[in-house]
C-alpha cells in the first residue's frame, strides 16, 4: 500500500514536469494592466495582465480569473512574443499575443493581426 502511494506521488510530481512549461519567467513590467480595442464586436471585451494572473473579460460583468504558471518571451526583433502559461478547468492552457513597443505599445494576437489593443491608462 506504501509503495503503490510512492509510486502515484512520483508519476503524479513527474507528469507535472512534462506538462509544466520551461523557462518559466515572470510577466515583463510593459505588459501589465487593463487591455481594450476599438474593435466593435470586441467593444465589451477585455483583458488584465497581473504579474501573477490573467483576468479575462467577457463583458464588464463577467470575467475569470487564472492563476499565471509562467511566461516565455520570444524576441522578434520588434514585436515580443509572449505566451502566458495559465491554469484553467481544463489545465495548463496558453494565451500567446505580440507585444509591439511602437505607437505607445500595442497587443496584436497571431489569428487577428490587425487588430489593436491597447492598455487603459
Amino acid at each position: 500500500m506504501l509503495l503503490t502511494l510512492l509510486l502515484v506521488v512520483l508519476a503524479s510530481i513527474s507528469l507535472y514536469g512534462l506538462v509544466r512549461p520551461s523557462g518559466r519567467g515572470e510577466v515583463p513590467q510593459v505588459v501589465l494592466g487593463r487591455w481594450t480595442t476599438t474593435a466593435q464586436r470586441y467593444a465589451d471585451k477585455s483583458f488584465t495582465i497581473r504579474k501573477d494572473s490573467l483576468v479575462l473579460y467577457v463583458s464588464e460583468s463577467d470575467s475569470t480569473v487564472h492563476l499565471i504558471e509562467g511566461v516565455e518571451v520570444e524576441d522578434l526583433g520588434g514585436p515580443l512574443l509572449l505566451t502566458v502559461h495559465y491554469w484553467d478547468v481544463e489545465g495548463l492552457t496558453e494565451f500567446p499575443f505580440y507585444y509591439d513597443p511602437m505607437r505607445g505599445g500595442v497587443v496584436r494576437f497571431k489569428n487577428q493581426r490587425a487588430m489593436e489593443w491597447k492598455r487603459q491608462t
